[in-house]
């Protein structure tokens, strides 16, 4: 999702830090946060803004077969081989 500048129109908002302990404590207390644009130097506080949630059949439970499928050998990681072994007596 594309945040739109309130004042110049521009897509180029992004989030701010809170400025100072009264913005920190503010931060806790409202459903807005910080924006700042890089169009225009607008700084102010908005809704945050959030993706839509993936589609529910996308939330699905994963059966035993997909996690077959995701799970496939493959070459071990660079370095295994270098991690100390247990104390041999």
């Amino acid at each position: 999702m594309i945040a739109i500048c309130p004042r110049c129109g521009q897509p180029k908002l992004h989030h701010s830090r809170a400025r100072g302990a009264f913005e920190r404590f503010r931060r806790h207390f409202t459903d807005r946060v910080p924006f700042r644009c890089h169009g225009c130097g607008w700084r102010g506080w908005l809704h945050d803004i959030v993706a839509e949630p993936p589609p529910r059949e996308a939330l699905r439970s994963l059966s035993e077969d997909d996690y077959d499928r995701i799970d496939v050998p493959g070459p071990a990681a660079p370095g295994a081989d270098d991690r100390p072994k247990g104390r041999q007596p």
